[in-house]
């Protein structure tokens, strides 16, 4: 997905709220960057570290929406890190449970689903959540597999 896309979905997720689609940018983006950091398959240029760290640092933090509603975003965002961590350690595990790991690597999903929540409500929340998610998920299993499997020829581990 571009990254105007991935606006566009969150704008659409946040009912048209700049700050929460704006804080979904910033975040996920950082997520991506760290997972790339982490899986070393994708190749980071300083100013895509920079953009991380900045976002991380300076944007998410000062984001209207973030403030106001920073007691109900934290924890899903440790949970998605916790669960994007222990996806990865799965992947990398010879004979690690895989089916697992397909679906933990992109709790991230809960975020966007929350925020819906939080300006649309929960029949909001419903839609957007199964949208979003059929969505991700449109990479199958095998791809998954495939792709792992790329990632590890990128770091030299097959």
């Amino acid at each position: 997905m571009t990254p105007e896309h991935e606006i566009e979905l969150f704008r659409w997720a946040a009912r048209g709220d700049e700050a929460a689609a704006h804080f979904l940018k910033a975040i996920t983006d950082a997520a991506h960057a760290w997972d790339d950091v982490v899986d070393a398959d994708v190749p980071l240029d300083r100013c895509a570290i920079h953009e991380a760290f900045r976002a991380l640092v300076l944007v998410v933090p000062a984001n209207r929406f973030y403030r106001l509603h920073r007691d109900s975003l934290e924890p899903l965002i440790q949970q998605a890190a916790i669960n994007w961590l222990v996806a990865t350690d799965i992947e990398r595990e010879p004979g690690g449970a895989m089916h697992v790991a397909y679906i933990l690597r992109s709790s991230y999903i809960d975020l966007v689903a929350h925020v819906a929540l939080l300006t649309g409500g929960p029949d909001w929340a419903r839609s957007v959540c199964r949208h979003v998610r059929e969505m991700n998920q449109s990479e199958t299993f095998d791809d998954y597999l495939t792709n792992l499997d790329r990632e590890r020829a990128a770091r030299g581990e097959g």
